[in-house]
């Protein structure tokens, strides 16, 4: 699902705590061709209304509550995209959402800049 004219980058996923120093991460190569839900969100299409905050350009924060519509939206992704590695991610996304779910004061930051995140990004709030 690569974006027409576009480059793929690597997305890291940061699962944090609430001084939002890092639990764990995951990333994988070009995860951005399919992570990076914008067109959905943006034209008026609601299935990816929280991966449609995702770019290439700033970290992006969702937080704890913010985790069962973040999965819904992760599964319905992982129904469209092949192939099986790219799959395999999305699961892998999924459980750190989940263990953030059940973790209080935890987050998910998914940040194009790997080793650093920064204080600038999006939140997602209720």
């Amino acid at each position: 699902m690569p974006k027409p004219g576009g480059h793929s980058i690597m997305i890291t996923i940061l699962l944090v705590d609430k001084n939002e120093d890092e639990v764990t991460r995951i990333s994988e190569k070009s995860n951005s061709s399919y992570l990076i839900q914008a067109e959905g969100s943006r034209n008026g299409e609601e299935k990816f209304n929280h991966l449609g905050w995702i770019d290439e350009y700033s970290p992006t924060l969702f937080s704890r509550d913010k985790m069962p519509d973040l999965i819904t939206e992760l599964l319905l992704l992982k129904q469209q995209v092949s192939p099986p590695e790219h799959i395999h991610h999305i699961d892998d996304i999924i459980q750190l959402a989940r263990l953030c779910h059940k973790l209080p004061g935890t987050s998910l930051i998914f940040t194009p800049f790997g080793e650093f995140y920064g204080r600038q990004r999006k939140r997602i709030e209720s």
